[in-house]
């Protein structure tokens, strides 16, 4: 009989690279299903499928001889995909289930989303049992997703559902390649309203940890995953730009005159903003991860701080590798678009 292994659906996206990589220090079998080859760095110690996550036969293919599915495929916000992100979010959500039932799968561990959540009220700390209310094409098809698993759940598939606050780590960019390069430049950092928000992240690492320890738990429960350590959005930035030796202002705007205007130029298609940014950036996002700590004995080990000053210094180090290479996923470096003129004048 063939060993059994671990299958990363997304396993070369930006966390499920470093998922993979923490699978691997645990000394497991690892199978990765992209549509990109895996990063140089894990390459050759992985088993690679290519293909797309909405053909279930590939799917199904993939999860033959499999122990645990960590499920991470997702295209997120800046894609603006459109109906894409309920067929390959909550699509492929509902092939890699089947799949995992069909192939007798021991654990399935899926990668959610804070956008399901209401947008929450000053002052309040997000429990899983905080009011449903996604935000944008993307919350929505993630909610979508989550109802799926809920359902193979009933059918005798062993799934936990993990929803992550914003991750940050090394070799993430996307929109933080913008707000990283400004700070580098010594431009003006300009915020939604006074910045006074609680706003709490979660490093790829402590995630990956989350999600291996709810697969050796194989319990049919929900998570939220975010640090403890957090301050708000504006002292935290504000300590990246000491910790950067930046001569970067912090210039709050009118959050109500920003997301209008942010809204009509996302409608436009000249801004790399979408609307789970715009309407969420100025919110306060803490979550209560008490269950996970409780049940699965887990607790972040990062503070915003580590994550932002680790992140901005791997930008520092690496951004030029990156020349010309934009793209609209996290591990490249995202087009500032029409907030170029601002740069330009900042």
């Amino acid at each position: 009989m063939k060993t059994k292994l671990d299958l990363v659906t997304g396993g070369s996206g930006f966390f499920g690279t470093h998922l993979v990589r923490y699978l691997l220090s645990k000394r497991r079998k690892v199978r990765v299903l992209d549509i990109v080859e895996p990063d140089k760095s894990v390459k050759d110690k992985v088993e690679f499928v290519k293909g797309d996550i909405r053909n279930f036969n590939i799917v199904s293919n993939a999860c033959k001889n499999v122990d645990t599915v960590y499920h991470t495929v997702a295209v997120v916000p800046i894609s603006k995909s459109g109906k894409k992100f309920d067929q390959i979010n909550a699509g492929g959500t509902k092939n890699t289930c089947k799949a995992a039932l069909r192939n007798k799968v021991r654990a399935f561990v899926h990668l959610s989303s804070s956008a399901i959540y209401k947008i929450p009220k000053k002052g309040d700390i997000i429990t899983e049992n905080y009011p449903i209310m996604p935000v944008s094409d993307y919350g929505r098809a993630k909610w979508h997703a989550e109802k799926i698993c809920m359902n193979y759940m009933k059918k005798g598939l062993n799934i936990s559902i993990i929803r992550p606050r914003t991750i940050l780590g090394i070799e993430r960019l996307g929109l933080y390649s913008i707000l990283f390069n400004w700070i580098h430049l010594g431009k003006k950092v300009y915020i939604f309203g006074k910045g006074d928000n609680l706003f709490s992240y979660i490093s790829a690492t402590d995630l990956a940890e989350a999600c291996y320890l709810a697969s050796k738990k194989r319990v049919l429960e929900t998570f939220n995953i975010g640090t403890d350590e957090y301050g708000t959005y504006r002292g935290d930035l504000r300590k990246l730009i000491k910790h950067a030796r930046s001569k970067s202002k912090i210039i709050p705007i009118n959050a109500t005159l920003c997301r209008v205007l942010s809204m009509i130029l996302d409608k436009m298609g000249v801004s790399p903003l979408a609307e789970w940014h715009y309407r969420t950036v100025d919110k306060e996002y803490v979550f209560d991860c008490s269950k996970a700590k409780k049940i699965l004995g887990w607790k972040a080990k990062d503070s915003n701080e580590k994550m932002l000053f680790e992140s901005y210094d791997w930008f520092v180090k690496h951004y030029k590798e990156f020349k010309n290479q934009y793209g609209k996923k996290h591990r490249l470096p995202i087009k500032e678009g029409i907030i170029h003129l601002i740069k330009y004048f900042s």
